[in-house]
This record gives structure tokens, C-alpha cells and sequence, in this order.
């Protein structure tokens, strides 16, 4: 057991070959061979390094488009992570858009299914907004838009005269 410095000492070691190992929570593990010669005192250095951990979450689609007569698209989040990670959605101040589920835990090379549904008597006007899943630390936007459906279809007439002239009759 080293100090907190990482200092440690070995006392009234017999002459030969020794090798020392060295591990750490959240380090790479690492060993050195020493030679122990009688009456010398060894300094051995081993150097410890940090263990990257992967944290990446892939969100697809990163764009949803409601368009006039969709209510509920989805977005599938795989952990492409080494380790399991909390996850949570936040829609802001959209009321007009709600998702489920709103939260949850996905492990390590797992993936799994959100669906965000719109509230269409919310929706009276071209809508945006971008929302985020929030997972590792970091924030993944998700671009969201909705157009309202139309109540009453149109009908557009040109032109409004028509002139048949002498010779036609159609």
C-alpha cells in the first residue's frame, strides 16, 4: 500500500530480481522488474495511466418532423459507452409535445426506444424546438417541428373570367 503521494518503500529486501505491480482504481495496472544489488538503495518510478472510458450515447433520428398528421414519432438511443449510464429527455417549455418514457438506465452496447407524441389542439401555428437527452454528461439536441393540420380544404380558381371569343365554345 502506497501513501497518497504514491511513495512506498520496501525494507530489509534480500538480494535479486523483484517485480513490483501496481494498481489503482480507475488506472491502468502496471509492473517494473528491480534488481536488488546488497547495499544500494533502488529507486523504482511507475507511472499510472488514467483508463478512457468510452461515453457516447448515439441518438437516431437527431431531426423529428411531425409534418400535418403525424402524433407520435420516435427516436432509438444506443449506449455506444463501456459502462451503463443514467439518461433523461427534457423538452423545455414545449407544452405541446410530451415523451415517453421521460427518463431511464441503458447498460453498455444496449439500445432502446423514445417516443415523443404532439398534442395537436396545442398547435394552432408552425412549431420548432429543440429538445435534449441528457446522458455520460453531456447533452444530445434533437431538433423537433410541427406544422397544425389543416380544418378546411381550399380551392383556387384561375383565371376568374374566362373569355370564349366568337369561334370557341369550351
Amino acid at each position: 500500500v502506497s501513501g497518497n503521494d504514491g511513495h512506498f518503500e520496501f525494507v530489509s529486501l534480500e538480494a535479486g530480481q523483484y517485480k513490483i505491480s501496481v494498481d489503482a482504481d480507475g488506472y491502468e495496472n502496471n509492473s517494473r522488474q528491480v534488481s536488488i544489488i546488497p547495499g544500494q538503495k533502488v529507486t523504482c518510478d511507475i507511472r499510472l495511466s488514467k483508463i478512457v472510458i468510452d461515453q457516447t450515447l448515439k441518438v437516431t433520428p437527431t431531426n423529428l418532423d411531425f409534418g400535418t398528421n403525424q402524433d407520435e414519432l420516435s427516436v432509438i438511443i444506443t449506449n455506444e459507452g463501456d459502462i451503463e449510464t443514467e439518461w433523461s429527455v427534457n423538452l423545455g417549455n414545449n407544452n405541446w409535445l410530451s415523451v415517453h418514457p421521460k427518463a431511464g438506465r441503458i447498460s453498455a452496447g444496449k439500445s432502446q426506444t423514445i417516443v415523443f407524441s404532439v398534442n395537436r389542439e396545442l398547435v394552432a401555428e408552425e412549431k420548432s424546438a429543440i429538445v435534449s437527452i441528457a446522458a455520460f454528461g453531456n447533452s444530445y439536441p434533437i431538433s423537433v417541428s410541427c406544422t397544425p393540420q389543416k380544418t378546411q380544404g381550399e380551392l383556387v380558381v384561375e383565371p376568374t373570367t374566362l373569355d370564349f371569343g366568337e369561334e370557341s365554345s369550351e
